[in-house]
């Protein structure tokens, strides 16, 4: 039954950050399974004999099941709870590595992708609610950073194991098998609190657009700039002539980029106004696409350094949006706030690299860096322009403390 005025406060500090160490160190053994696929997927599959496109429509294929995702997990939430939802989010993962690990057929590769979507759709959904009934504006941004950002490193550090395996067989998804099964003992140690679930669960594109204009868009813009160089990277570097074991150095490599950029952007967003963190992110990813298509040419350091720093600012404006939609949010809105949310990411995440595989094969692999520029321009107007026009100050987390300790050491007692 839904407590309409539970509180962060309502649980201990101990319970709070059990919860947030176990979801994170859950979603960094994801993440490690996640970077292997993506580094193995277009090796094999070239290895198979197809076009880099096919690689492409598989990452539109992941964003489509991210979509679904967003409209059943609300429900899945309220029937099942935060900590069952999550552990069968990462059993579609398990059905979905199983699909990679013994067929070779992309139509199969592409159901698997489409239920790997769908899961990490309801990990990040049940995360990101999780944690808005947990913490306060105080710590949001660095909270929801802390999530995002070391799940990404994480796909960065399994990335770079493709380098330690053969990839002329199914060795890695069953690695990655491996690794989500070690996911999944996190979450499967008793005392894990049940939050109570909000009523409002249902996708709500409008109530959130009301609540963030600039959310709203952030998230369509991450979505799509997201996958273009998490999913395009290695693409490019494997059309270029680079050896697996460069690939799995470059994806590790980025992850510098990856973990400075989102957790610097988060805990600057939760002391300043977070429109401005966007902004300069969305200035570095404009920055980062231009060198790497006009400057880097093949220089392979050059090619780390802007990749890490374009995918760390996507990464960046996901986590800070959400914190800053969830400023302006109320308590029962969270769920279907984060829905929402990832419902526009995802779609970002569909359209963006489905024109861009048409246009990979009409202008080489490096249309994907033009297009996320372009995006990022328009982005960076369109927050410009919100700056302007509500030129009320935004809330300011740092202002809560003195009513609203957060993960504060004089938290009450276990109830």
């Amino acid at each position: 039954m839904t407590n309409p005025v539970f509180s962060a406060l309502d649980l201990s500090l101990l319970i709070r950050v059990r919860v947030v160490v176990s979801a994170v160190l859950s979603m960094v053994f994801a993440g490690f399974a996640s970077g292997l696929i993506y580094a193995w997927v277009p090796i094999r599959l070239s290895a198979l004999g197809y076009d880099p496109s096919v690689a492409g429509m598989l990452i539109s294929v992941f964003a489509v099941g991210a979509v679904l995702g967003c409209f059943i997990t609300g429900a899945l939430v309220r029937r099942l709870g935060q900590a069952r939802t999550w552990l069968l989010a990462l059993g579609m993962l398990l059905i979905s590595y199983a699909t990679l690990a013994f067929t070779e057929q992309p139509l199969f590769w592409g159901l698997g992708r489409l239920a790997y979507g769908v899961a990490m759709t309801q990990l990040f959904v049940v995360g990101q609610s999780w944690f808005n009934a947990l913490v306060t504006n105080r710590f949001r941004g660095r909270v929801q950073a802390s999530l995002n950002t070391l799940f990404v490193v994480g796909i960065g550090v399994g990335g770079f194991g493709i380098g330690f395996i053969s990839v002329d067989g199914s060795m890695a998804p069953l690695v990655a098998l491996g690794l989500t099964v070690a996911a999944l003992i996190p979450m499967l140690l008793p005392g894990l609190p049940r939050v109570p679930t909000p009523r409002a669960a249902q996708v709500r594109v409008l109530r959130a657009w009301r609540i963030s204009p600039l959310a709203v868009s952030g998230m369509l813009f991450a979505g799509g700039v997201t996958m273009l160089v998490q999913g395009y990277a290695p693409i490019f570097v494997q059309a270029k002539g680079f050896e697996p074991a460069q690939i799995g150095l470059m994806l590790l490599l980025m992850q510098l980029g990856i973990f400075a950029v989102p957790l610097s952007a988060g805990f600057v967003s939760d002391r300043v106004d977070r429109r401005w963190v966007i902004v300069a992110c969305t200035v570095l990813i404009v920055g980062c696409a231009a060198f790497a298509s006009e400057v880097a040419g093949l220089n392979f350091f050059f090619l780390v350094a802007a990749f890490g720093l374009w995918a760390g600012s996507t990464e960046a404006i996901f986590s800070v949006t959400s914190a800053q939609a969830s400023d302006h949010a109320q308590p029962e809105e969270y769920l279907s706030l984060s829905s929402t949310l990832i419902l526009v990411w995802s779609s970002g995440a569909v359209l963006v690299p489905g024109v861009t595989s048409v246009l990979t094969r009409l202008f080489g692999v490096s249309a994907f860096m033009i297009v996320a520029g372009v995006l990022a321009l328009v982005f960076l107007v369109f927050t410009l322009v919100r700056l302007r026009l509500r030129e009320q100050p935004e809330p300011d987390p740092a202002a809560d403390a003195a009513v609203d300790p957060g993960l504060d050491l004089s938290d009450p007692p276990l109830r």
